[in-house]
């Protein structure tokens, strides 16, 4: 998916098994300057890029991720698994769990700050 000088959402939505021959972005390239995504409730998982980020490639703009799980998105240049690359500071909007509970973390790779969640799956935080 190729986004452009725009602001956009992405929701509900599935993001998978995708390949960019070249580049970055197998499964979402992001150039925008001043330009805002929001990505929610959204699956991105299997995606290869021939010499890049696999999952999320952003090059210029603002990246919004909500609720957001990321398995299994790879560089196919070197095997690694590569979720997101951005040049700065990706805002996170959380999980959306309900008040006491938590979403299943995993980490996303290529940012730092935000966790990665399994969709719907909120668990209770423990007492105390």
């Amino acid at each position: 998916m190729y986004i452009s000088l725009g602001h956009g959402e992405i929701k509900d939505s599935f993001v998978n098994n995708n390949t960019a021959e070249t580049g970055g972005g197998g499964a979402i390239f992001f150039f925008g300057w001043d330009n805002q995504v929001t990505i929610d409730r959204t699956e991105i998982r299997g995606n290869t890029a021939g010499d890049g980020t696999g999952g999320i490639h952003v090059t210029d703009g603002e990246l919004v991720l909500g609720q957001v799980f990321f398995e299994d998105n790879v560089n196919g240049a070197n095997g690694e698994a590569s979720d997101v690359s951005i040049p700065f500071a990706v805002g996170c909007a959380g999980s959306g769990c309900f008040a006491g509970s938590h979403g299943v973390c995993t980490s996303a790779v290529g940012i730092s700050g935000c966790s990665s969640y399994r969709i719907g799956e909120c668990s209770l935080c423990p007492a105390g």
